[in-house]
């Protein structure tokens, strides 16, 4: 058997990447609206009484915890899906990165809050939003 060149690496990489998008958008539609993407983290943290940022971290715990068991237990799919029709391990590290992207995006939200709050960008309107990027009602 052949090494795992860098080449079968980038093969791998444009497949994730590829599959990623296309996962994004279909599981953001049924999640978030187009004016909102981070509508779903927003909306449980306001439940849970936290920022939006945890509800994504709990997220992405949960995926990693679903690759964990999948690979420990031996009994997994390295497919995208799986066949009877569940999510195979290839679409769980997808999910596991595009939750990582989420992350991302609810950090650089949570900080545009911050420094429209503090008045440290003149560019950026607070929006009512609050220290846990949960915004109120407009006046």
């Amino acid at each position: 058997m052949e090494k795992f060149n860098l080449e079968d690496f980038e093969t791998l990489k444009k497949e994730f990447e590829a599959r990623e998008n296309d996962l994004l958008k279909f599981k953001g539609d049924e999640y978030a609206q187009d004016v909102d993407r981070l509508q779903n983290f927003r909306e449980i943290g306001l439940f849970m009484n936290t920022s939006l940022v945890e509800p994504a971290i709990f997220g992405l715990v949960k995926q990693v915890q679903g690759i964990k068991n999948q690979l420990l237990s031996g009994h997994y799919s390295w497919s995208w899906t799986t066949p009877e029709g569940g999510e195979g391990l290839k679409q769980r590290f997808a999910d596991a990165r595009n939750y990582l992207l989420l992350l991302a995006g609810c950090v650089e939200d949570l900080e545009r809050c911050r420094k429209a709050q503090f008045n440290l960008d003149d560019n950026l309107d607070s929006g009512n939003c609050d220290p846990y990027g949960r915004y109120g009602p407009t006046e």
